[in-house]
Parts: C-alpha cells; sequence; structure tokens
C-alpha cells in the first residue's frame, strides 16, 4: 500500500477526492461531504425550482470510502494513509467515488437518481449532470441526487466552526444536449443570462 496519494485542485480552487483507506487531510484544504438532501427552498426569475445542498466540513482526517468535495487554492496535493478511523456520520454521504488499480471505472446511471460530476467548462467550474454512463477516474468522487429534487441546485459550505458560504457551484443540466438563447438561437457556450438547456430555463 502506498504511503500518500495524490489529488488536484483546479484553478477555480475546488476538486473532488476518494480513497479506500483514511487519509489526512492536506494543510491549506478544506473537505466537505454532502449528507444531507437537497431543500428546494426558493425560485430563480423565471419561476424555476432552487434548491440548496449543505456541505459540512470535515476536519483532519477523511474516513475511508468517504467522497469529498475539496476546497484550496489551486495545486496538487499529498494525502497521506492513516490507520485512524476519521469522523463518524458520513454514511448519508451524496458523495460517492472510486479507487482502485485501474486508471477509472465505468459507471451505469441509477434509477431515480440523477449523477452530477465536477467539470470545468469555459473557466468555470460546476457540476454537471450526466446522461449516460461515464468513466470516474482514480480517487474522484461524483454527486448522486435524489431525481424527485430537481431544478437548480447550489452548494452551501457549512465549516466546522459555523462558518457559511454559498458558492455559485452549481449543478448544471447535461453537458450533452443544445443550448438556446432566449430568442430561440442556438449558442455553442451559455455566458452569463438565462439559456434554454435540456427544455428547461437555466440561469447562469
Amino acid at each position: 500500500t502506498k504511503a500518500k496519494v495524490e489529488s488536484t485542485i483546479s484553478a477555480q480552487g475546488i476538486g473532488t477526492f476518494y480513497a479506500n483507506a483514511a487519509t489526512f487531510i492536506p494543510e491549506g484544504v478544506k473537505a466537505y461531504v454532502a449528507l444531507e438532501e437537497p431543500v428546494m427552498d426558493g425560485a430563480d426569475g423565471q419561476g424555476n425550482a432552487v434548491g440548496t445542498i449543505s456541505m459540512a466540513e470535515v476536519t483532519d482526517i477523511i474516513p475511508a470510502k468517504t467522497g469529498v468535495v475539496l476546497r484550496g487554492e489551486a495545486g496538487t496535493y499529498d494525502f497521506f494513509y492513516t490507520a485512524e478511523d476519521g469522523a463518524a456520520g458520513t454514511d448519508a454521504n451524496l458523495l460517492v467515488g472510486y479507487a482502485g488499480a485501474a486508471e477509472f471505472r465505468a459507471v451505469s446511471l441509477l434509477d431515480n437518481v440523477n449523477t452530477y460530476v465536477l467539470t470545468v467548462k469555459d473557466g468555470a467550474a460546476g457540476f454537471y449532470k450526466k446522461d449516460a454512463a461515464f468513466k470516474v477516474y482514480n480517487h474522484k468522487a461524483y454527486l448522486n441526487v435524489p431525481e424527485n429534487a430537481a431544478g437548480t441546485l447550489r452548494l452551501r459550505f457549512v465549516d466546522a466552526d459555523g462558518t457559511t458560504e454559498i458558492r455559485d457551484v452549481l449543478l448544471e443540466q447535461g453537458e450533452t444536449g443544445e443550448i438556446y438563447d432566449l430568442t430561440g438561437r442556438r449558442v455553442r457556450h451559455a455566458g452569463k443570462g438565462v439559456y434554454i438547456m435540456g427544455g428547461k430555463k437555466v440561469l447562469r
């Protein structure tokens, strides 16, 4: 067994991580789990449902087989393995992942679950809904959300000291599919504004 595994945080200050054994959290990195289902508690200017997923900070040790969202300065970090157990109470985590000998594992979509993968597109990071089977790469995590939580979802980061921050890390519609502006013109990339994506209005 290797003494450590490396994982990267993007230029946008976010990443994901998953390991089969417990690991220490590197200095300068914060790790979060998604322990509760989304709370659909609002609407955007177009009447679309808006919800929030609360991300709880894990301190010191990431437990074995626990997917997390990482936040910190861009770079590659060493996650050292430990025989310690880490925090309890992460069994309900919506983040799942893969760690193994292969570079990646093929993942099939589940019934009644929407699956989102962290992706950087046009310089912005977001979780994008997968519409078909996909590959999860070694030591990475993805998010499984109950299908009934339909709408635009935000991540609400709650630190161990009680500090709260809602980030515009949105769970977007699928990576595939055509995008249109409100005049009906097809566009290649969606900037800021309201677009029709996957047959729904999406505020970016």
